[in-house]
């Protein structure tokens, strides 16, 4: 660098310190040539980043910028008053001597800058690192316990979103009741459900760390709501673990159908916004239907030998020319030779039973016939029916149609969602099920591919039959007379027979070693290649004949109402003849009241005892009060009395007694004595405007009032006064102990 680019440095050299301007453009271009030279060497001896770089290209554009903005003379002054005199003639050592260090300082304020400028972008790039870490670190957190819910819940696909009732859908597990919240009840469920899982799952690696946790769970829409749901500090050391749940994370539906040939329950396709919910749930052993490999019992050619179609070819017949080509066709699974001792070791039998079942097992496709099983209760429905199909088909799946459990006559209903139909005993005279309606059923449910329904909204549902038939009624001729050629009768050993063929000591054992193999049994009903055409025929039994010798109606819906007329009137006479069974109640005292009311009491019967009365004299009995008394009702007013007392206030709050209850008698220990005549309805008590109703044990509904739009108005009165009358005796009733305790 010669002495003219050094005096150069000095004239610019308060541009260096960037608190004052250049007098030209000229002049700051020559300043900034120069200053990148300077920066050249400098970078050659200590070394120059390109953060350095982005520095004086920053501070060169603000000069410029303070160039052509300012309007006064500063520079001008300090250079004028601060320049060195340089001109050749004038050169001095001193000024050489000014010179460095004035380039001395001027390179350590420059070196500060530049330290300046680097450690405050070290501390900005620190802090935005450090928020981005804080953030994802948050975010982990989150989803970290969100998957740990999630993971619990899908297991047993538990919850799911249904978007057409815009509830939230949850089931503690498979088969379980659906329970339908909105987003705040559903938190809570899910918190009381899961607790003890997530607390369980947290302790297998931290040894019981987690156990005094609380934990909460709380459903979020949108990132707003993540700050409102997370804990602040206190909180945070207050041993509470909130886990935020996404809403958008839970599937969602729109629609639901019954898709046997899929295991997945939540199901969407390509074109397909929502997920679509399989009602139909797979049962562990059905799972094995979608599962490759394995053993593989191929008896397609021995069923082929041992069945032939009959003359007019619509039933399979036993082949018994070829009946040794079987010896020991029992199996290796416990179930299998139940099976083969259930069917009294015949080989024919055994081998149908297992083909109609894997059949079924293996495409759930209905095969048109019905499996009519003669014999021990025990043996077909607690064991065959309760502890092996049941099990294997699913409990929600599976349906028996008989006096208790089925609540619907309708096909329809029935058939909904269904695998096997079970139909038992029907003996209750108040039955849905007469034998017309068991015919009429059984029809549909085996020929009918689907059955059909108007519905709330005057359209057509329909409903495919999906579901195959097992009858272990003990007269089930009635109603399948008409449908014996879809029907396979078979006689079945009794349980003691059984459980000897099998080597067990008792039933208990029994079920015990059936629930061990169903797994084994499931492996072999998959495995089983049959003949797929065999069952959609009945095969002809020695007991079809039998069958039909039992030609008595299961329920006779004429003759039971002949019976209730004639009960009705033997009522009304006090005739004690007719009652004369009644007395071979293991209660003596019933038929001793019933002998004191119609010798003492003309003109009165006890209504307590009506069930015991015609149970008593009837073969087909009535299983609850309820169910005579509404055939009762329908026959006679009788029976609809009002016998309770009616106490109320009227509108000046005074007692007033409507209705005063019948006598009792101390020798039928107070039993209620309902009228036979000059009885008095509940419709012709009025209440009158403004009443209290303050002693009754009756529906207040069925009593008029004298203005019937003071009706509502009189039930919530009394509804009130009851409820504070609850508490005013409580409230007495804790007084009276206090008292108690301290005597």
């Amino acid at each position: 660098m010669n002495i003219v680019e050094i005096g150069k440095y000095i004239n610019i050299k308060l541009a260096l310190e960037l608190d004052h301007l250049p007098r030209s453009k000229e002049e700051a271009n020559e300043y900034f040539e120069l200053a990148e030279y300077m920066s050249e060497v400098y970078k050659k001896n200590n070394g120059m980043t390109s953060k350095n770089q982005i520095y004086f290209e920053e501070q060169k554009k603000l000069i410029y910028k303070k160039y052509y903005d300012s309007k006064d003379n500063l520079m001008k002054e300090k250079q004028t008053s601060q320049q060195v005199d340089l001109n050749t003639d004038n050169y001095n050592a001193t000024s050489i001597y000014i010179f460095e260090e004035y380039l001395e300082k001027t390179k350590d304020r420059y070196e500060k800058k530049i330290d300046s400028f680097l450690l405050n972008e070290d501390v900005n790039n620190f802090q935005k690192n450090y928020q981005i870490m804080k953030n994802n670190q948050e975010w982990s957190e989150i989803f970290y316990w969100q998957n740990l819910v999630l993971d619990i819940l899908n297991e047993w696909n538990s919850l799911w979103f249904d978007t057409r009732i815009n509830k939230y859908c949850f089931r503690s597990k498979i088969g379980g009741i659906t329970i339908y919240k909105n987003k705040d009840q559903i938190s809570e469920l899910l918190t009381r459900a899961l607790k003890e899982q997530i607390i369980n799952y947290l302790n297998q690696n931290n040894s019981g760390f987690f156990s005094s946790y609380a934990i909460e769970i709380v459903l979020v829409y949108r990132l707003k709501g993540i700050k409102k749901q997370q804990l602040n500090a206190n909180e945070k050391a207050s041993n509470v673990i909130k886990i935020l749940l996404f809403e958008n994370a839970i599937s969602s539906i729109d629609d639901d159908r019954f898709e046997i040939q899929s295991p997945l329950e939540f199901m969407k396709g390509n074109n397909d916004l929502f997920y679509t919910r399989n009602r139909f749930i797979s049962t562990k052993y059905l799972k094995k239907r979608f599962e490759n490999g394995g053993l593989n019992y191929n008896y397609s050619s021995i069923i082929q030998e041992m069945f032939i179609k009959n003359d007019d070819n619509y039933l399979y017949e036993k082949n018994k020319q070829n009946s040794e080509i079987v010896t020991d066709c029992k199996g290796n699974s416990f179930i299998t030779q139940f099976i083969f001792y259930l069917v009294d070791e015949d080989c024919h039998l055994y081998y149908y039973v297992m083909n109609w079942l894997a059949c079924f097992f293996n495409s759930l496709e209905k095969s048109g016939t019905a499996l009519v099983l003669l014999g021990d209760q025990e043996v077909i429905q607690n064991i065959l029916w309760d502890k092996i199909i049941k099990e294997i088909f699913g409990l929600q799946h599976c349906i028996s149609i008989n006096d208790e459990e089925c609540v619907t006559a309708s096909s329809f209903e029935i058939a909904k969602d269904k695998l096997f139909f079970h139909i038992a005993d029907i003996t209750n005279p108040a039955t849905k099920f007469d034998d017309e309606t068991l015919y009429k059923l059984v029809k549909d449910l085996l020929t009918k591919p689907s059955i059909s329904k108007v519905n709330e909204n005057n359209e057509i549902d329909d409903v495919t039959v999906h579901g195959q038939m097992i009858i272990t009624a003990k007269n089930p001729f009635p109603y399948i007379k008409r449908a014996m050629s879809k029907c396979t009768i078979i006689k079945v050993n009794d349980m003691d027979t059984i459980i000897e063929k099998l080597g067990i000591p008792d039933e208990l054992i029994l079920e015990d070693k059936i629930q061990k193999d169903l797994d084994n049994f499931a492996d072999i009903l998959r495995s089983f290649q049959g003949n797929n055409s065999l069952p959609q025929y009945a095969l002809d039994t020695e007991d079809r004949g039998t069958i039909k010798n039992n030609k008595s109606s299961n329920i006779d819906k004429e003759d039971i109402d002949n019976k209730i007329d004639d009960f009705i009137q033997a009522i009304k006479d006090q005739d004690l003849k007719y009652f004369e069974k009644v007395k071979d109640i293991d209660d003596d005292e019933i038929y001793e009241h019933l002998q004191i009311v119609c010798n003492k009491h003309k003109g009165y019967f006890i209504g307590r005892d009506l069930l015991d009365y015609y149970n008593a004299i009837h073969e087909q009995k009535f299983t609850n009060k309820k169910q005579l008394m509404d055939k009762l009702k329908d026959k006679d007013d009788m029976f609809n009395q009002e016998t309770k007392t009616l106490k109320i206030l009227d509108k000046d709050q005074k007692e007033e007694v409507l209705f005063q209850a019948y006598q009792t008698s101390k020798e039928t220990k107070n039993k209620e004595l309902y009228k036979i005549t000059d009885y008095k309805m509940a419709k012709d008590i009025k209440i009158p405007y403004g009443a209290t109703v303050i002693s009754s044990q009756e529906k207040l509904e069925k009593f008029a009032c004298e203005d019937m739009e003071d009706r509502d108005d009189c039930i919530k009165r009394t509804e009130e006064y009851r409820v504070k009358e609850k508490e005013r005796k409580a409230k007495e009733k804790e007084r009276k102990a206090k008292e108690k305790e301290q005597k």
